[in-house]
Order: C-alpha cells, then sequence, then structure tokens
C-alpha cells in the first residue's frame, strides 16, 4: 500500500511526485530534506550519512518495509537495500 512522506521547506514542497506510488513519495521525500539540509553540494561523506539516515527513518517506521533505490548526483551514484519482507 501507498505511504505518503511530506518534507517542506518553508512550508512549501520543492519536489512532488507526479504519481501516487510510495516509492515516487519516497524519493521526492528524500529529495526534499536534502534540499532542506543543503544550499550548496556537501562532501560526500556528508551527504551519504545524511542518505543513509533518511533511509533508516523511512524502512524502519513499520515492519516489512521494502526500500531499494539507486540515486545518481553527476559522477556518484548511491545505492541502498533494505530487504524488508512481502507478507
Amino acid at each position: 500500500h501507498t505511504h505518503t512522506h511530506t518534507h517542506t521547506h518553508n512550508d512549501r514542497i520543492i519536489f512532488e511526485a507526479e504519481g501516487d506510488t510510495d516509492s515516487e513519495q519516497i524519493f521526492c521525500y528524500i529529495l526534499n530534506a536534502l534540499h532542506a539540509k543543503y544550499d550548496t553540494f556537501p562532501l560526500l561523506d556528508d551527504l551519504y550519512n545524511t542518505i543513509h539516515q533518511l533511509c533508516l527513518e523511512i524502512s524502519q517506521k513499520q515492519e516489512g518495509v521494502i526500500l531499494n533505490f539507486l540515486l545518481g548526483f553527476g559522477e556518484y551514484m548511491f545505492a541502498y537495500s533494505w530487504p524488508g519482507s512481502r507478507p
């Protein structure tokens, strides 16, 4: 089922999902959180830690969450996998 994750910056949403899937909502949640935290591109270690914390926050909200994605920033690529389980 779909989970809605909303993150705002100055009470406005910067990135908004085109569809209604949980994947799109989570992707926009991560982008909005990064936009709110950083004014310029951060050091890779800081970016990694922030993305990792966001993913833990998302994947630990409820039991069984499956979260897998690739996120690219120019020449850098982040991969994340939280196995969860299907009912």
